[in-house]
């Protein structure tokens, strides 16, 4: 899939701005191909699909080529949230590691506080943050949205 977008945006550029048409049924092929939701002509999300992309392409583009049998980092009293987020991230970089990974991800902290106060933390890599739009506000601030995604 890769090469095959790697072919359209060639003949984009050899063909400069004012390219009318551009056949992408063979893309489009290996993309329904490996994703069963994406044969046919149906309507999709665009996000889910720019991150399926990513993803597809973060894997052919892979720096890691033996890759360890995923397992779970617990993190009980740690001396920071810093260098719990290095360990996660450089345990994440052994498993993927790519210059879409680069460009791309990000990591969200996640604490757990029991109600004896005993503190957990997890960490995921992301792509994306899903912002929920209020219906009945024509203003829109993203730092607002951002606060209460957090």
């Amino acid at each position: 899939m890769l090469y095959k977008f790697y072919e359209i945006c060639q003949k984009i550029k050899n063909e400069g701005l004012y390219v009318n048409y551009i056949n992408i049924s063979e893309f489009m092929y290996y993309l329904g191909f490996k994703h069963k939701q994406y044969a046919g002509y149906n309507q999709h999300d665009t996000q889910e699909f720019c991150r399926l992309l990513l993803e597809d392409f973060s894997r052919d583009l892979n720096r890691v080529k033996d890759i360890e049998i995923y397992k779970e980092i617990k993190y009980s009293k740690p001396e920071s949230k810093i260098s719990c987020e290095y360990e996660s991230t450089e345990y994440f970089k052994k498993r993927e590691n790519s210059f879409i990974y680069d460009l791309f991800y990000s990591t969200i902290i996640f604490k757990f506080t029991c109600l004896c106060q005993y503190e957990t933390y997890s960490f995921q890599n992301i792509m994306d943050i899903h912002l929920l739009l209020p219906k009945d506000n024509k203003v829109i601030v993203l730092e607002r949205l951002l606060s209460e995604y957090f």
